[in-house]
């Protein structure tokens, strides 16, 4: 299943870590320098966005690094293959998280209409960033059913 989301083909467009996994781990980067800087976030929730986004940028430059050059055609028959496909999931899921609790920080002064928008808003970020992930899981999943076993 996993193996199928490593390498399904050598065409480009196939692998997310190539365009997105940059792209998030670009936007984490200021992120991090940002909530660095302010402490104007409450305790415990200023730690917790910080090291989810610090160990994102990270994970999400990971998958990048095995997704392109020299590292993605010495890993693809190798057990490093799963470094892309897990290092990009977890760091999106990480970043998730991060703005999650970004977010939900700030919703002790809202008032009870803006905190259940903030609510949903937080459960489309969830569905949005990791819902795409579990499709994918699933159609290798079909695709491997659907083909005939020699």
């Amino acid at each position: 299943m996993l193996d199928e989301m490593a390498a399904p083909e050598d065409d480009p467009s196939n692998h997310f870590t190539r365009v997105v996994s940059p792209v998030l781990a670009g936007f984490a980067v200021p992120a991090i320098t940002q909530l660095a800087i302010n402490q104007t976030m409450p305790q415990p929730w200023h730690d917790v966005a910080l090291i989810c986004l610090v160990a994102a940028a990270g994970l999400l430059l990971l998958g990048y690094q095995f997704s392109v050059g020299i590292l993605y055609e010495n890993s693809r028959g190798s057990r490093w293959r799963w470094a892309r496909p897990i290092g990009s999931f977890f760091g999106l899921t990480l970043l998730i998280v991060a703005l999650g609790v970004i977010a939900g920080s700030q919703a002790s002064g809202m008032p009870p209409v803006l905190q259940a928008l903030l609510g949903l808003a937080i459960l489309v970020l969830i569905v949005g960033g990791i819902g795409p992930i579990f499709v994918r899981i699933r159609w290798s999943r079909l695709a491997q059913l659907q083909r005939p076993r020699p």
